[in-house]
């Protein structure tokens, strides 16, 4: 008995050898990122930005449903090559969550002092600046929908790894100028 080997079997070993580095970049950034700041900030002030990305993750539980529906619909438009429908994909999605974004923003920011004094933080510019961060994080998710829509997975990681790296070094930087969380 023989078996072929199909030209989509190399495709599926290139795609996940580039998402299993990228997944090992962005995990070893992570792990670095969390051992820096716990040693830096101590624990008193790692519980708070423990506390800050809890806050991060429940507004970002929804972004993997995004990133997928507008992976879907830039894959159909990629593969069929209807571009200027992909283009005002993109667009329109870019449009309306920068537009949406805005609006939680502000409505947030408003609330960032009951949510301080309820979480027991002082001050609100670490809660500020999860908002900025979730806002970013809702713009990302148009582009890395669309990259993966369009199997461009090496941007996609890049995107992934650059942000985790970027996380990391701005973190201890800003720490270690005195910062704080």
């Amino acid at each position: 008995m023989v078996i072929e080997e199909h030209s989509n079997d190399s495709g599926l070993l290139k795609s996940g050898s580039i998402f299993l580095v990228g997944s090992a970049v962005v995990a070893i950034s992570n792990y670095l990122y969390h051992l820096s700041m716990g040693r830096m900030l101590g624990p008193g002030e790692y519980g708070v930005l423990a506390s800050l990305f809890a806050l991060i993750y429940l507004a970002l539980f929804s972004n993997n449903v995004f990133v997928l529906v507008v992976s879907k619909y830039a894959a159909e438009f990629h593969s069929d090559n209807k571009h200027c429908f992909l283009k005002r994909l993109i667009q329109k999605a870019l449009k309306k969550v920068l537009a949406y974004g805005a609006v939680f923003l502000i409505i947030y920011i408003l609330f960032t002092p009951y949510i301080a004094r309820f979480m027991n933080i002082e001050g609100t510019k670490g809660l500020v600046i999860v908002g900025i961060t979730v806002y970013l994080s809702l713009i990302s998710t148009v582009v890395l929908g669309s990259l993966n829509g369009m199997q461009k997975f090496w941007w996609q990681n890049i995107v992934n790894s650059g942000s985790a790296l970027l996380k990391l070094l701005l973190a201890v930087l800003f720490v270690y100028l005195g910062f704080g969380v």
